[in-house]
């Protein structure tokens, strides 16, 4: 028994003197990078992404508009996206968005939008993109386009009951522009007020020289635009709290008076037919002594070649009422369709378009507004502005502060409305019985909202939280 155990004894330690000797076993090589399965490298921002697309943009005459058709052979190379471009007059491109829209919205990709105008109808029926999916991805916006650095109102202006409905192209401000030679020869002082504006028209009015103490819109359903700021200072709105019409309170007739007493006694002939195009033409050649009107339009009454005040014009905020100053600034945006078959290329559109560059190259070449922030405080703006229209960028960046955008009456169908109200603008301009006029147009604008849901009246601009 004791030799079996030894024997055993001695296998076993043979068995371990031979697993000692034995060679070692080569580990088991872990699989190579290249053979192993790899996790996607994470997605990554390109402008070349849509290459091949093709889009088709609906956007309106403009200056900024027309810069960007100029150089759009830099957004054709950088995306390699093909692009149509349309542009239509301002009056034009509403219906044919609208009708678009409504019968085949997959068919247009890009289009401007007004928001006084246009933000209630295209909100309610769905056919603006919300931005915000792109804003927020990473890989599909441009880690340099900065949407923070759009000013907060251009920004809070295209929100649409809780959707970045478009990104902000330019801001529509309106300022007082004046004959500052002649202000100096009759020792007057810019107006804060209307009352105060009418005191200096009626002495700078001198017709038989043709000059003409203010000129600014006369068309009604036109005037209704600036007429807002005039309303607001007076205390007067389109609608109450309960969004019922207010358009003949003490107040909003105050201000229909005063506004077309200004300009049918010291208003050039024919002033209820006074648009844009006159108005700006009248001025430049020296014709009046006031003109209210959009902001950006100082560039070319600075411009020698086509106007003959250079050097003679100063620029004030917009006058109030015993209210107070409300300006006008809106911001213009541009749209994607919610219908769009290439919502990610016409995003990269709507980026290089309204991008940094892009928009102080647009300040810097048309006087466009930009809506960006680090626009007006690039150096190289400030000097170019401050050397042609001196003291201009003051008063726009007051009014970009202080400036409201609900320039035009609250209703589904705008146009309507502004038919409707434009007439107490046409009557008072021509000194007819403004009370009368108002309680007729308020009726008629009463019987306009009817049956229309009081939250669709709410402003497009409203947010659940607000």
């Amino acid at each position: 028994m004791k030799a079996n155990k030894c024997w055993i004894t001695i296998a076993f330690a043979l068995v371990l003197v031979i697993a000692s000797c034995a060679p070692t076993p080569a580990p088991t090589a872990a699989p190579s990078p290249a053979a192993a399965p790899t996790a996607a490298a994470p997605a990554t921002f390109n402008w070349k992404a849509r290459q091949g697309e093709t889009i088709r943009v609906l956007l309106w005459n403009h200056p900024e508009v027309d810069y960007w058709e100029k150089n759009i052979q830099e957004f054709k190379d950088l995306t390699g996206i093909n692009i149509n471009f349309e542009k239509l007059s301002v009056a034009e491109q509403y219906p044919k968005t609208l009708l678009e829209l409504t019968t085949a919205p997959d068919k247009v990709d890009v289009f401007s939008i007004v928001p006084p105008q246009q933000a209630y109808k295209f909100t309610k029926e769905g056919f603006m993109e919300d931005l915000n999916l792109f804003i927020n991805d990473s890989t599909l916006t441009s880690p340099e386009y900065y949407f923070s650095d759009f000013l907060e109102g251009t920004r809070k202006g295209l929100e649409f009951k809780g959707i970045q409905g478009a990104m902000p192209m330019y801001v529509h401000a309106e300022m007082l522009m004046y004959r500052a030679d002649l202000y100096q020869t009759a020792g007057l002082q810019p107006p804060k007020t209307f009352e105060e504006l009418k005191a200096n028209a009626a002495k700078l009015h001198d017709p038989a020289n043709e000059t003409y103490g203010a000129v600014y819109r006369g068309i009604g359903p036109q005037a209704l635009w600036p007429f807002s700021a005039w309303m607001w200072g007076y205390g007067g709105d389109w609608v109450d709290n309960e969004l019922d019409p207010t358009t003949n309170s003490p107040e909003t007739v105050a201000a229909f008076k005063i506004y077309g007493e200004i300009l049918g006694k010291y208003g050039p002939p024919g002033p209820t037919d006074l648009d844009d195009g006159r108005m700006l033409s009248l001025f430049q050649e020296g014709k009046a002594a006031h003109y209210m009107a959009f902001a950006g339009y100082a560039l070319q009454l600075a411009d020698p070649a086509t106007s003959k005040v250079v050097g003679k014009v100063g620029y004030a905020m917009y006058p109030g009422g015993p209210k107070g100053q409300f300006p006008i600034a809106i911001p213009t945006g541009i749209a994607i369709s919610s219908k769009s078959q290439h919502k990610e290329a016409a995003w990269l559109f709507l980026q290089w378009a309204t991008g940094k560059q892009m928009q102080k190259r647009v300040q810097v070449d048309t006087g466009v507004l930009m809506p960006r922030q680090s626009v007006w405080e690039d150096p190289d703006v400030a000097g170019d502005l401050d050397e042609k229209v001196p003291g201009w960028r003051d008063v726009m960046l007051q009014t970009l502060n202080l400036g409201k955008a609900g320039v035009l009456p609250v209703a589904e169908d705008v146009a309507a409305a502004r038919d409707i109200l434009g007439v107490v603008i046409k009557t008072s301009i021509q000194g007819g019985d403004v009370e009368a006029a108002a309680s007729t147009a308020t009726d008629k604008y009463k019987k306009l909202l009817q049956g229309v849901p009081k939250e669709e009246l709410l402003p497009a601009t409203a947010t659940p939280s607000s």
